[in-house]
Parts: C-alpha cells; structure tokens; sequence
C-alpha cells in the first residue's frame, strides 16, 4: 500500500523534509503569523525546489507587481497587511522562480482585481505552475 502525508506548515522552514521527498506543494501568500513573505521568497522557492522528488510541482498563488509602488504604499499598513505591501514586480516574481530552479507556467491570471480589491494599485494575482 502507498502511503500519503499531507503536511501543513511554514514553507519558509522544511528542515524535516528531505531533499527529493514531496511530489506537490501547494501554496499561496502566508495568512497567519507572517502577512507576506517579503525578502524571503528566494528562501521559500529555494527550500521548495530542495524538498520537491524531480518530478514534482509546486503550485502557487500570490500578488504580484505591473509598475512599482510609491514608498508609502510599500509601508501603508493595510496594503502590508494584505499582501501588497512587499509584493514584487512580475517579471521579478516569476525569475526569482527561475532561479531556484524551476520551469515556470502561468496558469492563471487576475488583472481585474486591482480595480475590485485595491483601488486600481498596479498590480494582479497570478496562479502559477513550478516544475522541477
């Protein structure tokens, strides 16, 4: 018999898993302690490619950045608070992915949230497919 673990937990810290040991991992902006992952991301898709077996995927979904925000947005608590604050540009997102590793699919797009969630900030959720 197969045996399945599902782990829920940090992605910024899987030091219990092994390198090569998950086939999926499925993420989005952090909503609990942490707010956004910040600075982190190279840490997060890092540790990501490290535990994913060479077939695996990750799945993510997050806020990214069409233009730069200004510095008061970057420090506006509200905007910080739902995942925009340290939000990246697109292009940046999508390399930091590259870097790590992976082969980058975007699967889905929402352009239009900025207008019904954000005020029309300069920005959109993206859904994307990593492959190791």
């Amino acid at each position: 018999m197969k045996r399945h673990l599902i782990v829920f937990g940090n992605s910024q810290h899987m030091r219990e898993l092994d390198d090569n040991s998950v086939q999926l991992i499925v993420t989005s902006q952090p909503y609990f302690d942490v707010k956004d992952y910040g600075p982190d991301k190279d840490k997060v898709f890092s540790e990501a490619f490290r535990v994913l077996k060479e077939d695996g995927k990750m799945y993510v979904s997050d806020i990214v950045l069409t233009k730069m925000l200004s510095e008061k947005q970057k420090n506006d608590e509200e905007l910080i608070s739902g995942c925009v604050g340290g939000a990246i540009l697109r292009d940046a997102y999508i390399k930091k992915l590259e870097d790590a590793g992976f082969k980058v699919k975007i699967i889905g797009e929402d352009r239009d949230i900025s207008e019904r969630q954000y005020g029309g900030i300069p920005l959109e959720s993206l859904k994307i497919e990593a492959r190791k």
